[in-house]
């Protein structure tokens, strides 16, 4: 069931006090496409900036054409919690919005162990989504973390649950795209290394292509 609250769930407490996060850096672009689908807007964290800067990723779907613009909000450190507020926003300023993509979790899980925190979270963000498309990413980590990889597997099998409860729900399978045993980690475990980030940023390409398809076929109901 959708849940408006603001709320997350919490062993020792019944509330959530979101931080602001201090970012090395962001990224917001915008590119205008020829295309008869609206515009796609990809919410993210660092992951995403990776895949923007060494994966060419906006650039990548530019040449598929399927959408009328492509916007890519992305920030260091940012989580599916901090979305929230940003995907209310943008969708009260850009209603001919066709797409959704979000790039995050990974960040919620460095703090978040409770078992019913991801179910929650991707409760909150389907319901600010207005029944509007949504491609979310699935969350992995480096071996280095088996505890990480472990809250990743339940984060992505609450995912496939909301599919469930949620038609206009897709998932990009990033967790088996990207093996946590692959060489391609940076020593933290979270980060791609450059080449694996051009690794996500080819197959986020090729995932949004097509959700545009997917997008259509919500659309059009």
């Amino acid at each position: 069931m959708t849940t408006t609250s603001t709320t997350a769930p919490s062993a020792g407490s019944t509330s959530i006090s979101p931080t602001t996060t201090s970012a090395a850096s962001s990224s917001v672009s915008s590119t205008t496409l020829p295309s008869k689908l609206g515009g796609l807007f990809i919410l993210g964290d660092s992951l995403c900036i990776g895949a923007e800067t060494f994966g060419k990723l906006s650039t990548a779907i530019k040449t598929s054409a399927d959408w009328s613009s492509v916007t890519s909000d992305c920030k260091v450190g940012r989580r599916a919690l901090d979305g929230l507020s940003i995907l209310e926003k943008t969708l009260r300023t850009r209603a001919n919005l066709s797409g959704i993509v979000v790039a995050m979790g990974t960040n919620d899980l460095l703090s978040r162990r409770e078992k019913a925190y991801p179910a929650w979270i991707i409760d909150q963000m389907m319901s600010r989504a207005k029944g509007k498309p949504v491609l979310w990413v699935e969350v992995t980590y480096g071996g280095v973390h088996p505890d990480y990889v472990g809250r990743a597997r339940r984060f992505n099998s609450a995912l496939a649950s909301a599919t469930k409860t949620y038609p206009n729900l897709s998932i990009a399978p990033w967790f088996a795209a990207y093996p946590s045993k692959t060489r391609l980690w940076e020593r933290d475990g979270i980060h791609p290394t450059v080449p694996g980030y051009r690794i996500r940023g080819t197959f986020l390409a090729k995932e949004i292509s097509a959700f545009a398809t997917f997008s259509a076929t919500i659309s059009n109901r």
